[in-house]
């Protein structure tokens, strides 16, 4: 059986909550399908996970109204979780201590590196951004973990959680090249 409608519900939010109402009549005894999508307009692609409920009313019943809620289900917002490649956090490092070298050749303990909107030390900066790289796949291997709960075809979602298990083994890699760069010469 196909959906009789389909409704889109826009979420202008990327925090707080939203409530977006459905009316479907259908006559008592029989089944209905509808479709809802949710289009999210200031979600950022493959980095935003939203929580959706589903809350029915079924109208009045002898004993009264009938309704029922579900508990949340974590969703992706839309398109394929995104995180940056071995490659790209390379380059980011070697570019991080080259430009280190070139403003402080001499140990660069009065400059900082800025990202994830906070200043870090020059001597500590690369390892933080491991860190902060870890932490992204941490949190994105947990809301497709979330995801894998309810999914329907879970054939992409474990793809994903693969793809990102092997990123995360290559963090002590990641280490060692920043380990690597600070021995080539001057940064601290």
């Amino acid at each position: 059986m196909g959906p009789s409608a389909a409704y889109a519900a826009n979420f202008p939010l990327r925090e707080g909550s939203h409530r977006h109402s459905v009316s479907q009549l259908i006559p008592a005894g029989t089944v209905d399908r509808f479709t809802v999508s949710l289009v999210v307009t200031e979600a950022e692609r493959g980095r935003d996970f939203y929580g959706v409920s589903l809350s029915l009313d079924c109208g009045r019943a002898k004993k009264g109204r009938a309704s029922a809620t579900w508990e949340p289900v974590r969703v992706l917002a839309y398109g394929p979780p995104a995180w940056e490649s071995l490659d790209e956090i390379r380059e980011r490092l070697s570019r991080m201590a080259g430009r280190v070298r070139e403003l402080a050749p001499s140990g660069g303990e009065s400059v900082g590196v800025l990202f994830n909107s906070t200043v870090h030390p020059a001597r500590t900066a690369m390892d933080d951004y491991i860190t902060v790289y870890e932490n992204k796949l941490k949190v994105l291997t947990a809301a497709l973990g979330e995801c894998l709960k309810h999914a329907a075809d879970d054939t992409r979602i474990r793809t994903w959680l693969t793809e990102l298990e092997r990123a995360t083994e290559e963090i002590e890699p990641l280490r060692r090249h920043a380990t690597a760069l600070r021995a080539s010469g001057g940064h601290p």
